[in-house]
């Protein structure tokens, strides 16, 4: 197929070329099954249609109208699709531990352990642990004691630019 040019006037005559035989095809009555409410409906949209046409041809720039959702009764907003993700981790679950100390030694003393045996830890009495989540720090508190159970008192939450440069 070859690529011809064309010019504003063609373009105009095709349009209105096209606009009439639209105008013949869904005239309302003998032939059109539309009748009272469906035919008034489409008359309306034809006219809609062309006053759209006009405007397009005299370089008016059409009014933005709100995008409606009909069909749509299931969908949901923004936040409440963030609250439905939010309630999906809610149910995960994390591994939470309470580090009171750390110690390094030699597989030689590793291997004397043994019931009774004592590990020096690097911190002191009073000192506050560290609340670990998966492996990594969330806080820190001081040691209580509930009913017949150890448990944390949180004292201090970590910053949170400080737990992303723990994970790099």
């Amino acid at each position: 197929m070859e690529e011809k040019d064309v010019t504003q006037e063609e373009l105009d005559a095709l349009l209105e070329e096209a606009m009439k035989e639209a105008d013949e095809i869904d005239i309302p009555g003998e032939n059109n099954p539309d009748t009272g409410e469906e035919a008034k409906d489409k008359s309306q949209s034809k006219a809609q249609l062309k006053a759209e046409q006009n405007d397009f041809q005299q370089g008016v720039k059409p009014e933005k109208k709100p995008i409606q959702n009909d069909g749509f009764e299931n969908m949901t907003s923004e936040p409440d699709r963030e609250k439905s993700n939010i309630d999906i981790l809610m149910d995960v679950p994390l591994d939470v531990s309470v580090e009171l100390g750390r110690t390094r030694i030699a597989i030689k003393d590793m291997l004397k352990l043994g019931p009774g045996s004592v590990v020096e830890l690097d911190k002191l009495i009073g000192e506050p642990v560290d609340l670990l989540v998966n492996g990594r720090l969330i806080a820190r508190g001081e040691v209580v004691v509930f009913d017949e159970n150890f448990g944390i008192r949180i004292t201090d939450i970590i910053n949170p630019a400080d737990r992303i440069k723990s994970l790099r």
